[in-house]
């Protein structure tokens, strides 16, 4: 090998030497402030200290998501309006290691409730959860992710109210392949509190529709009724339930729907 490019493999052993040497350094160099709470209408403000000719924050992440970076103000507002009502957030601030923001108003995203899902698991008959911290006049609502990838509300189950342990069980109605599901509780306050996902895999022959051109009603090859929802060709959804044999008499005719079930999405044609 010429003295040429020796020197280059050299050079460039140099240069990758450099980069996890500062890596190393950057990543010794900076903390992470988090804070939990729920949303509930109102933003953030944080103090932004300066030291050694730089600000403190170096980027700010809402749920997981950058909201802002290098922020070169003494304090900064992080907008949170983008969030639902009454729904979880977890807000995190990469800051320099030789200083620390401080979050000036917490008290706007922390919750007096004491709720929490303890477990959920799913089997081939049943779910199962348990709970603690339930007020009176909460409601559960058991949901499914559809074949467009939507959650639909499959029941509403009143809550017990206790708060000690509470534990529920519903009956299984699976769909083909994998099902998942998750749990809502509605605090009668307005909180709401989301479970994690559970999966549960069906093994059978899908279920079928006919027929595919249809003067009045659409038909399910199923021995109990399905639970379904049929979109227009623009994506408003025109009708849903759980039936056998569904009235489409009320549709638009000469026109294109799209029906969800069973983990299907399939198309049908409406005649006049």
């Amino acid at each position: 090998m010429s003295a040429f490019f020796k020197g280059e493999a050299m050079n460039y052993k140099g240069v990758i030497f450099l980069f996890f040497v500062l890596a190393s350094i950057i990543s010794a160099s900076a903390g992470v402030l988090t804070v939990k709470g729920v949303y509930q209408g109102k933003n953030l403000f944080v103090q932004n200290p300066y030291s050694n000719n730089e600000f403190c924050t170096v980027s700010v992440f809402v749920n997981n998501k950058k909201v802002l970076s290098y922020p070169k103000v003494s304090a900064y507002e992080i907008d949170l309006s983008h969030l639902t009502m009454n729904t979880a957030i977890t807000v995190k601030i990469l800051h320099r290691n030789n200083c620390l923001p401080k979050v000036l108003n917490v008290q706007v995203i922390k919750s007096s409730s004491r709720f929490a899902f303890t477990s959920l698991n799913v089997d081939a008959d049943a779910l199962n959860w348990s709970t603690k911290g339930e007020r009176a006049g909460g409601e559960y609502v058991l949901q499914r992710l559809n074949a467009s990838s939507l959650w639909e509300d499959l029941e509403e189950i009143k809550g017990k109210e206790s708060p000690s342990a509470n534990y529920y069980t519903k009956r299984a109605d699976h769909n083909t392949g994998l099902n998942q599901y998750r749990l809502k509780f509605i605090e009668k306050s307005g909180l709401i509190f989301y479970s994690k996902t559970v999966t549960f895999k069906l093994v059978r022959t899908p279920i079928a529709i006919y027929p595919r051109r249809v003067s009045d009603v659409l038909n399910f090859v199923s021995e109990k009724p399905v639970r379904y929802t049929i979109y227009d060709k623009n994506g408003s959804k025109m009708k849903e339930g759980k039936a056998i044999t569904i009235d489409c008499t009320e549709l638009p005719g000469d026109d294109h729907y799209t029906i969800v079930f069973d983990n299907q999405k399939k198309s049908f044609y409406k005649k006049n």
